[in-house]
C-alpha cells in the first residue's frame, strides 16, 4: 500500500456520488498522477476497488492506464495512476464537434491501431474491459491512446463465457443486452461503436428511447456511413459490429491489415524513440 502523505493534491477534477478524481503531485517522483477516490460503505465494495487496482498492476504495456498502487484514507479508497494531460477521447470528439472537423483516413487508422494494441494486450492478460467508451480512453501528452478505467472488467477462466450484464448501454454488444452468455468479444463491438463514433460523429444505432436502441442494436444494421468514405475501414467497422460474435475480428486480426498495421509500426517507432529520450 502507498503512503497518502507524498500526494499533493494539485487540481480536483471531477467529483460524483461516491468519489473524486484530482490531480496530485508524487513528493518522490516529482511527476503528476492522477488519484482516483472511491468511498467504501462495507467490505464488499473496498475489495471490488482493490480488484480494479489489481487489474491495472498486472497491465504493462503502452497502451494502458499505467497503475501505481492505492492507499486507503477515511474510509475511501484511492488508486493512483498515470496522468494523461490531454484527457479522454470523449473531450477530443467534442472538440472535433465543436470545430466542425473529420479525422483524417491516416488518423482513423492510428486510433483504430492503438485501441487494437490496447484490446489485443488486454486479452492476451485473460481480461475482458466490458465498459469500453470514450470517457475510459485516455490521451497522454504525447498523444497516444492509453485504455484506463477498468472498474468493472472481467479475468476469463479458461472455459469462461460469461451472462452478467455490465457496462454503458450505448457501447453494450448485442448478447450482453440479451443476456447471454459472451466473451471478450463483447470489447470488440465496443471499438466498432467508437470507432463508428470517431468517424462520423454521432451514434450509429437509434438511441429516441431505451426500447428503440436495444431493439435498433440487436436487430439492425449501423446507420449508413457519410463522412468516413474508406472502404477498408467502413468493412472494419461493420465486421466489428456484426450481431454474431464469432464474425467479429479479434483484436489480433484488426492489427493485419494493412492500414493498421503501418499505423502501428509508425507508433511503435515513436515509443523507441520517446523510450530512449526518457532513459
Amino acid at each position: 500500500m502507498l503512503d497518502a502523505s507524498r500526494f499533493i493534491e494539485e487540481n480536483a477534477l471531477g467529483h460524483g456520488a461516491f468519489g473524486k478524481t484530482g490531480v496530485f503531485r508524487d513528493a518522490i517522483s516529482k511527476k503528476q498522477v492522477l488519484i482516483k477516490s472511491i468511498q467504501f460503505f462495507n467490505e464488499s465494495d473496498l475489495e471490488a476497488s482493490k480488484k480494479e487496482a489489481s487489474v491495472m498492476q498486472t497491465l504493462k504495456s503502452e497502451f494502458v492506464v499505467k497503475c501505481y498502487g492505492y492507499f486507503i484514507k477515511e474510509k475511501t479508497i484511492n488508486i493512483v495512476m498515470e496522468y494523461c494531460e490531454k484527457g479522454d477521447l470523449q473531450k477530443f470528439i467534442d472538440n472535433l464537434e465543436k470545430e466542425h472537423k473529420i479525422i483524417s483516413e491516416q488518423e482513423f487508422f492510428d486510433l483504430a491501431s492503438q485501441l487494437a494494441s490496447g484490446l489485443s494486450f488486454i486479452h492476451s492478460k485473460q481480461v475482458i474491459h466490458r465498459d469500453l467508451k470514450p470517457s475510459n480512453i485516455f490521451i497522454s501528452g504525447n498523444n497516444r491512446i492509453k485504455i484506463g478505467d477498468f472498474g468493472i472488467s472481467k479475468i476469463m477462466d479458461e472455459q469462461d463465457y460469461t451472462n452478467q450484464v455490465a457496462g454503458t448501454k450505448l457501447f453494450l454488444s448485442p448478447e450482453m443486452l440479451k443476456k447471454w452468455s459472451y466473451t471478450e468479444k463483447v470489447d470488440q463491438w465496443s471499438l466498432g461503436i467508437i470507432l463508428y463514433i470517431l468517424a462520423e460523429l454521432k451514434y450509429p444505432f437509434d438511441t429516441t428511447s431505451e426500447l428503440n436502441l436495444v431493439n435498433s442494436i440487436t436487430n439492425e444494421l449501423p446507420a449508413p456511413f457519410v463522412n468516413l468514405k474508406n472502404k477498408t475501414a467502413q468493412k472494419l467497422i461493420l465486421l466489428l459490429l456484426s450481431e454474431d460474435a464469432s464474425k467479429r475480428p479479434t483484436s489480433d486480426e484488426l492489427l493485419q491489415i494493412p492500414e493498421i498495421a503501418s499505423s502501428t509500426k509508425r507508433k511503435f517507432r515513436i515509443i523507441i524513440i520517446d523510450f530512449f529520450l526518457n532513459i
